[in-house]
């Protein structure tokens, strides 16, 4: 494939959609700019086009093929991996955005679409590649730097991806929060510790993308850089590289039963966790210890249906963790539903956030996380206000409910998973006489398994 272009060359943008006002919109802003233009509404097509093509950008309606279109986001990023995969969807299709973020999409636009937010993703997308040679310039400042002053800079390399120190690690970190304080984005950080060997730090580069960065920041810690990410896919990467570690197929973990941690993973954010990179991997790095301190390694959890979860939790309702305990709640039905109104307020204040829960007759906690996290727009900017115009998409909600009673033993479980920038919220239980009993906690991991048991559920529609 081609390099990417200077600041005179055209943009390849890719679309794959079939709303007719939304193409038309696109055609004529495209052509404006002087990009070239790649439209189809087949997914397969798209995907030919991409093997052809350099792609920088794709607009992927996710909708396409009753929803096989998802897929199409993961297949462009291996087809191209430098591209900027944006999904877009309806509002119907909103419960779709998360899996379309864990998958690897940069942002969510809404359908049809508009031309300011048009306009920006492009603009999002020039400054990208350029932003992308500055990083590489830096990388080829600092690597000459390294064969003057410090040979032990860089690790070791697995074709032209590098495992770099904690050195360069310090460098290239500040530079990018300085970036994402003056263009007003995010930054985070995945920290691995455990018993990790370079061999695993290099093959889970494999599960980024071109632009992250993985580097040892001690001798039982990794740090895995990922500019332009919030916490929503952060998460979604540290689950990636879990079920990697793992040797699973899946983006979400299911350890086995007796399965003993021997790596544990913490995120953090720019600028929710500090705003330097001392700050921010030494948060990252804590959260990872936490890790081993999970209520899903001291219970041996992994591997329990729904049922069997929820009654285990409910039986030992108190485990000391920290940050990380699990508390009791035992309270009327009507107190559960402020409780999750609550939560989900406290969630839409930091940004995007994602909401699973169960689906049981006369108690529709989905109606109430929709109306209270409404799609809004991007959290305000972690720099000073600039004026060009660059991509701030609308975050679209993602709500979801399970109806989880045609699993055994699950007629009365209630279980909400809550999901959002600055952190995650777990709790389930059974209905018992008009009243909630279970578990609450903000456990990172006991929220992923949680969600992995609902997802076996019933949608509304009766699909799986």
């Amino acid at each position: 494939m081609s390099a990417a272009p200077s600041r005179l060359e055209p943009l390849a943008v890719l679309v794959v959609l079939q709303d007719p006002a939304s193409c038309a919109l696109i055609e004529q802003e495209v052509a404006e700019l002087g990009d070239r233009l790649l439209l189809t509404a087949d997914p397969g097509e798209a995907l030919h086009m991409a093997d052809r093509e350099c792609v920088h950008l794709a607009l992927v309606d996710i909708g396409l093929d009753e929803g096989a279109a998802l897929a199409l986001v993961h297949h462009l990023l291996m087809v191209s991996p430098g591209a900027v995969v944006v999904a877009l969807v309806t509002q119907a299709q909103a419960i779709r955005g998360p899996d379309a973020l864990a998958v690897g999409a940069e942002a969510l636009l809404a359908l049809p679409l508009n031309g300011d937010a048009l306009h920006r993703v492009l603009g999002m997308t020039r400054s990208r590649i350029l932003e992308a040679r500055e990083r590489l310039a830096l990388s080829a400042e600092l690597s000459s730097e390294r064969r003057r002053r410090e040979p032990a800079l860089l690790l070791g390399t697995l074709e032209e991806r590098h495992l770099y120190s904690s050195t360069y690690l310090h460098a290239i970190g500040n530079r990018e929060i300085e970036r994402a304080k003056r263009y007003g984005r995010r930054l985070s950080a995945v920290a691995l510790k455990g018993a990790w060997t370079r061999a695993l730090a290099l093959a889970l580069l494999a599960v980024l993308r071109s632009s992250d960065l993985v580097a040892e920041l001690s001798p039982d810690t990794l740090i895995f850089l990922l500019p332009e990410t919030n916490a929503l896919g952060a998460h979604a990467c540290r689950r990636r590289l879990l079920a990697h570690v793992k040797g699973e197929q899946r983006a979400r973990p299911t350890l086995e039963r007796g399965a003993t941690p021997s790596v544990g993973f913490g995120v953090s954010t720019f600028p929710h966790d500090g705003g330097g990179s001392s700050a921010l991997f030494r948060a990252a790095s804590t959260r990872a210890t936490e890790d081993f301190t999970s209520v899903v390694h001291a219970y041996d959890l992994g591997a329990h249906p729904l049922a069997d979860l929820v009654d285990s939790l409910a039986a030992r309702p108190l485990f000391d963790a920290g940050a990380r305990s699990i508390l009791p709640l035992d309270l009327p039905i009507s107190s559960l539903t402020t409780v999750v109104e609550q939560a989900c307020e406290d969630a839409r204040r930091g940004g995007h956030t994602t909401f699973i829960a169960t689906d049981q007759p006369g108690r529709s906690l989905g109606a109430i996380a929709r109306s209270v996290l409404r799609p809004q727009a991007a959290p305000p900017r972690a720099g000073p206000a600039r004026t060009e115009r660059r991509a701030e998409p609308t975050y679209l909600p993602g709500v979801e409910v399970r109806d989880v009673r045609s699993l055994p033993r699950c007629g009365d479980v209630e279980a909400v998973v809550l999901r959002a920038e600055h952190g995650s919220w777990v709790c389930c239980g059974r209905l018992e006489h008009q009243r909630f009993r279970g578990i609450h906690a903000a456990d990172p991991l006991l929220a992923d398994l949680v969600a992995d048991r609902l997802a076996e559920g019933l949608s509304p529609t009766g699909g799986s």
